[in-house]
């Protein structure tokens, strides 16, 4: 047996071409981005909604939870675990998301048509 069978036994991979490949693109997905959040944190500080408290920890907390989940939904004792703690990170960083959004639309000229349309409507 090769070293690559042999790894694919360890993991347990789902049955099914399609499942394989969105398992491992999903962990690669997020080891990937948790990795970005330590090598380009001045991105993701740009993101964080003011309100929020300690910004650096934030990004270096969720950089390494998702480092860990996509290693984990690599394990299959660990695979539904991990699988809700990303769901969890995901709603976790929505705030940080919408901060994103709001900031490219106010870059944009959609933006602006956006801000005009809301002015006109709270001028009424």
């Amino acid at each position: 047996m090769t070293f690559f069978n042999s790894l694919l036994l360890k993991f347990d991979l789902p049955k099914g071409l399609w499942r394989k490949i969105v398992l491992i693109g999903l962990a690669a997905f997020f080891i990937n981005v948790g990795i970005d959040h330590f090598i380009n944190p001045d991105f993701y500080l740009s993101i964080m909604p003011p309100a929020f408290p300690l910004h650096a920890e934030a990004v270096y907390i969720s950089g390494f939870f998702e480092i860990l989940g996509g290693i984990g939904v690599l394990i299959p004792r660990f695979r539904r675990f991990s699988g809700w703690g990303l769901v969890a990170l995901l709603i976790a960083v929505y705030p940080a998301k919408i901060c994103l959004i709001k900031q490219d639309l106010l870059k944009s000229k959609a933006g602006e048509l956006i801000k005009s349309k809301i002015g006109q409507v709270l001028s009424l």
